[in-house]
């Protein structure tokens, strides 16, 4: 056993707890959790930019639907 003590929660708190806090992450963090979605992160990098008036066009995600079913 590890020095850390092990808790249990439930899903629906586990996913309130981490919903509440993703305010808070750095632009670096939100990009390596959006790399974990396996389904989507094949050959994607991420770039967190403030607003939905990007700068470049072409590789630009405007919206979950997007994120999801890739063109």
């Amino acid at each position: 056993m590890g020095w850390k003590s092990t808790y249990l929660i439930s899903r629906e708190t586990a996913i309130n707890v981490i919903t509440s806090g993703v305010h808070r992450l750095s632009d670096e963090e939100l990009s390596s959790m959006l790399e974990s979605f396996e389904e989507v992160s094949l050959l994607r990098n991420y770039i967190i930019q403030e607003g939905s008036n990007f700068k470049r066009e072409g590789f630009c995600i405007k919206s979950v639907e997007e994120f999801f079913n890739p063109s």
